[in-house]
């Protein structure tokens, strides 16, 4: 029985199938297997598996396709080892990152979900994902988004087991943020603070592809997990947490009011039953507010006055010169992103 089984899906993913199996197959760590879900593609996709010569490679075949959700879901339950890592089929696994994560679950048995920081492969600038790596602070983040981007993970088997967990087809495109929260009521998820893995930005990706179907399945998880709370959200409140899960660059300033107010409803709501740690939910609230801010201070010094001045900049000693500066700073890589044509791609 292998450590480590790697379940990676493919639908119609020739072009870059076989340099992600390569990067697979010649990982540092080698006590492995890799399950290949073929969901009835009808390019070369099967002929670029089975020219793999290497027994660690199982593939199988759906035969129709079924859709994302349903190969995982075959992958999972195929899988034999005591841990499972994700993979997708134009993305990079770097030769180490099996080794790291198996190491990293070794030693900590209360971590169900293993994730990394991730690097994108095809763009001007490379911007890595970097995400909170305390596990108290990424329960309190799955409130707002998800923290852990999917194909870096390592998933310890018996937690999956332990309630007969699997991916719920009820939300397409955030299968995987809707698992990190039902877990997450349990178990530890962690994040190495380090870049295992590198993925694709691909116009014709399914996040891209089904944006609006993924993030109407995302704000389903993050209202279950209001309800978790005991806050039944107004529209208008659930506009004000969509506005801090998107961090868009809108009118936002002009209802500081009511983003206050949402923000104490949260902090004392969990006061009330206490589900996160109070100083995890202050430490995720006030890095939203900063994204708020910053995505907002090129709208003028009115604005940059409003913000800076608020009731909640001012509790966390925002108008600062150190804000300011990270506020300059964060305007300047803006500049860069909107110049590569990369604005709004990454978070």
């Amino acid at each position: 029985m292998p450590k480590v089984s790697i379940v990676l899906p493919v639908y119609n993913g020739q072009r870059y199938l076989k340099s992600s199996i390569e990067s697979i197959l010649h990982q540092t760590f080698e006590d492995f297997e890799l399950i290949v879900i073929d969901d009835g593609s009808t390019d070369n996709s099967v002929k670029i598996i089975q020219s793999f010569c290497d027994p660690r490679l199982r593939l199988l075949q759906n035969g129709q396709n079924r859709g994302l959700i349903c190969a995982l879901n075959t992958g999972v339950r195929a899988a034999n080892a005591e841990y499972i890592a994700r993979m997708d089929a134009d993305d990079v696994s770097l030769p180490t990152r099996l080794e790291e994560q198996a190491r990293f679950m070794d030693n900590n048995p209360r971590v169900a979900v293993c994730g990394s920081w991730v690097s994108p492969i095809n763009t001007l600038v490379r911007r890595t994902r970097r995400y909170p790596v305390d596990p108290e602070v990424l329960r309190c983040q799955l409130l707002f988004d998800n923290p852990i981007t999917h194909p870096s993970v390592l998933m310890r088997k018996s937690s999956i087991d332990e309630e007969n967990i699997a991916y719920d087809p009820r939300y397409p495109h955030a299968e995987d943020y809707e698992l990190w929260v039902r877990l997450a009521r349990k178990h530890q998820l962690s994040v190495i603070p380090k870049t295992l893995l590198k993925y694709r930005l691909n116009s014709l990706g399914v996040s891209r592809k089904y944006t609006l179907l993924q993030r109407e399945s995302a704000l389903r998880v993050v209202a279950s997990q209001l309800d978790s709370l005991g806050i039944r959200a107004s529209e208008q409140e659930l506009e004000c947490h969509r506005e801090l899960w998107m961090r868009t660059d809108t009118s936002v300033w002009t209802c500081l009011d009511q983003l206050h107010q949402w923000f104490k409803k949260l902090t004392e709501a969990n006061n009330c039953r206490g589900l996160y740690p109070p100083f995890a939910l202050e430490e995720v609230l006030k890095k939203r507010w900063e994204s708020v801010c910053f995505a907002n201070l090129h709208r003028g010094r009115t604005v940059r006055r409003a913000l800076v001045n608020s009731e909640w900049s001012r509790k966390h000693h925002y108008a600062t010169g150190e804000f300011v500066r990270n506020a300059a700073l964060h305007q300047v890589k803006r500049f860069n992103y909107w110049r590569t044509g990369l604005v709004g791609t990454t978070h």
